[in-house]
C-alpha cells in the first residue's frame, strides 16, 4: 500500500513538470518550423539588418550575437553624441578677443567630429587646402633652386 501511495504522490508531483516540459517541447517544435520556413526564404544566408530585437536564439545568431548588438548600440550612441556636440560647436560664438587657443581647439574639434561623422568638407575648403599645399611646394622648390 505504501508503494502505491508513493507512486500516486510521485505522479501527482511530476504532473506539472510534465505539462511544463510538454509546453517547452511544443514551443520548440513551433519555433523550429518557423526557423525552417525562414531559412528557406533567406537570400544567400545573409544576415538581415532589422531594427527589432531578436526573440529567439536563431534571431540572435542571425543578428550577429549579443556582442554585435552591443557594438552597434554603442556606435549609434557615439554618432548621436558627436552630432550633438558638432551642432553645439558650430553654433558657439567666440569673441574676437578670446584666446587664440580656444579658436584653434574649436576648429580642430569641429574638423575631427565632421571626419568621424563622415561629413565631407566643401569643395571650396578642399580647393583652398590644395592651393596652400601647392604654394608651400613652390616655395620649397624655389628655396632649393
Amino acid at each position: 500500500m505504501a508503494t502505491s501511495k508513493q507512486a500516486s504522490r510521485a505522479s501527482h508531483l511530476t504532473q506539472p513538470r510534465r505539462i511544463a516540459l510538454r509546453r517547452v517541447l511544443c514551443n520548440a517544435a513551433r519555433q523550429g518550423a518557423a526557423l525552417q520556413a525562414e531559412a528557406t526564404s533567406m537570400r544567400s544566408g545573409r544576415r538581415s539588418k532589422s531594427k527589432r530585437l531578436p526573440m529567439t536564439i536563431h534571431d540572435l545568431v542571425m543578428a550577429g550575437g549579443p556582442e554585435r548588438l552591443a557594438r552597434e548600440a554603442a556606435e549609434e550612441a557615439a554618432r548621436t553624441e558627436r552630432k550633438f556636440w558638432l551642432d553645439v560647436l558650430v553654433g558657439m560664438k567666440l569673441n574676437d578677443d578670446a584666446d587664440p587657443w580656444d579658436h584653434a581647439m574649436r576648429v580642430n574639434y569641429i574638423r575631427a567630429l565632421r571626419r568621424k561623422l563622415r561629413i565631407k568638407p566643401s569643395t571650396n575648403v578642399i580647393r583652398e587646402q590644395t592651393r596652400e599645399r601647392v604654394r608651400r611646394h613652390r616655395e620649397r622648390h624655389r628655396a632649393t633652386a
